[in-house]
């Protein structure tokens, strides 16, 4: 519920606060920003992905979260240690080259904001960040760590290339975590590739 504008007593005047709904607004649409831009890393990311370690389980360099892939896969991490990027094997699919991959983006979330806003600003982002995506549906599920993981999926079908099926997780601890996994709708079981990304979401434990 938004409340309103309230005054203050300053010695003997008076001035209108600022509603908090619009602080956590104008907060919001700075790391939306954000998420915007880490969106549109992460195809370089993934695509920048050099020789990993086959292990089943990562642990961010600080130790602040985890999540457990599929062996085989690539891992890079970004230069700032901001984003780390999963890779699958290539695949060739409608005659181009895919790699399949989820990117985990860290941010910082502005305190005291609603989680409803900044999953909607999360999501905004995203399309925001891949113009074309459609909302194919969301649920609602706990994570490994016990505690809730928001995860939406996309189509993008009118691109060049092989259509889009992104499967994006928002996950809020101590900061906020976007994991955004890109596959192709044209790859034969396509539905199986989003069910291993979907798995290795809920496998999130923040510290």
């Amino acid at each position: 519920m938004v409340g309103m504008p309230r005054e203050r007593q300053d010695g003997g005047g008076s001035c209108a606060a600022v509603p908090r709904y619009r602080v956590n607004a104008m907060a919001s649409r700075r790391w939306g920003k954000s998420i915007w831009l880490s969106v549109l890393a992460a195809a370089v990311l993934a695509g920048s992905a050099a020789e990993g370690a086959a292990s089943t389980r990562y642990q961010a360099r600080d130790g602040t979260w985890e999540v457990i892939y599929p062996q085989g896969w690539e891992v890079v991490d970004s230069r700032d240690g901001r984003a780390v990027a999963f890779v699958a094997p290539a695949v060739v699919v409608a005659g181009a080259r895919l790699r399949p991959s989820l990117v985990v983006s860290t941010l910082t979330a502005p305190a005291g904001t609603p989680e409803l806003l900044i999953q909607q600003t999360a999501a905004q982002a995203v399309v925001r960040g891949i113009p074309g995506a459609v909302l194919l549906g969301q649920e609602a599920l706990t994570a490994a760590d016990g505690r809730p993981v928001s995860i939406r999926y996309y189509s993008v079908p009118g691109q060049p290339g092989p259509p889009l099926y992104l499967v994006v997780g928002i996950v809020l601890r101590s900061r906020l975590y976007v994991l955004l996994a890109t596959t192709s709708s044209a790859l034969p079981g396509y539905r199986q590739q989003a069910a291993v990304f979907r798995e290795l979401i809920v496998s999130f434990r923040g510290r």
